[in-house]
C-alpha cells in the first residue's frame, strides 16, 4: 500500500474546463508576410527576457530556425530582382523548411502551454504564435459512477498523463492506482453502497519537481 506522498493537495473541489487555448500560425498572405512571421517566431522565442522555451524544450535549435529562414529570405529577394537569378521551386523548397520548422516549434509551444493552462494563452503569444480557442465545453473534474454496478470514472481537471491513488478505510493511507496516459482513470469492483475518496496528480518533467494532488469529494458507489 502506498502512503501519502509529500506533494501538495489542492482542495477537494471539483472543477469545470470549458476550454482549451490552441497556438496556430499568424495567417500569411505572401510569403514576404510568412518571412516576417517567422521572423518574429525566431526573436521572441529566442528573447533572453522569456522563459518559457528553454533549448531542452524544443524539437530544433533555434540557431537553425534562423539559418532556415534566412536562406528563405535570400530565395525570396533573388527570385523578385529583375531578373530573377533563381526559379520559383528553389525559394518554395526553402519556404516548405520553415514551415516544416514551425510546425515543429508550434508542437513544442503547444506542449508548454497545455503543461501550464493558467498561463497558455500567454504562452503563446510569447512565441509571436496565435491563439485559438477551441469550442466551449463543459467538464466536470472528480468521479462519477457509470453504468456498471461498483465502477467510476475519474476526470482529472488537467490534460495529460496522471498518477492515481484511492484513500484506504483507515482514511489515512493513499493506495496507489495504475498511472494513465490520459486524464481519465476507470476504477473497477468497488463495493456498492461505500464512499470512497480519489485524489489524481498530473505527470510531470523531473526538472519541473512533484505536482499538487488534487483530491475529489467522496462518492457513493452505485
Amino acid at each position: 500500500m502506498a502512503k501519502a506522498t509529500k506533494k501538495k493537495t489542492k482542495s477537494a473541489i471539483p472543477v469545470v474546463v470549458t476550454k482549451r487555448v490552441k497556438a496556430v500560425l499568424k495567417p500569411s498572405t505572401h510569403v514576404n508576410d510568412y518571412i516576417n512571421n517567422a521572423k518574429g517566431v525566431y526573436k521572441a522565442m529566442g528573447s533572453p527576457t522569456i522563459t518559457w522555451f528553454p533549448p531542452s524544450s524544443l524539437s530544433i535549435p533555434l540557431s537553425q530556425f534562423n539559418t532556415d529562414i534566412a536562406a528563405l529570405d535570400t530565395a525570396q529577394t533573388a527570385l523578385h530582382t529583375k531578373p530573377p537569378t533563381i526559379v520559383a521551386t528553389v525559394r518554395n523548397d526553402a519556404k516548405t523548411i520553415v514551415q516544416a520548422d514551425q510546425i515543429k516549434l508550434l508542437a513544442d509551444v503547444q506542449k508548454i502551454a497545455d503543461a501550464n493552462p493558467k498561463n497558455a494563452a500567454t504562452i503563446i503569444k510569447s512565441a509571436n504564435f496565435a491563439v485559438e480557442y477551441s469550442h466551449a465545453h463543459s467538464k466536470t473534474a472528480g468521479p462519477k459512477n457509470t453504468n456498471v454496478h461498483g465502477q467510476v470514472i475519474i476526470t482529472a481537471p488537467e490534460p495529460g498523463s496522471h498518477e492515481w491513488a484511492q484513500l484506504a478505510a483507515d482514511g489515512v493511507t493513499w493506495n496507489a492506482l495504475r498511472a494513465t496516459k490520459g486524464e481519465k482513470r476507470t476504477v473497477s469492483g468497488l463495493a456498492i453502497g461505500s464512499h470512497i475518496t480519489f485524489r489524481s496528480a498530473p505527470v510531470w518533467a523531473e526538472k519541473d519537481g512533484d505536482s499538487p494532488w488534487t483530491v475529489y469529494q467522496p462518492i457513493t458507489i452505485t
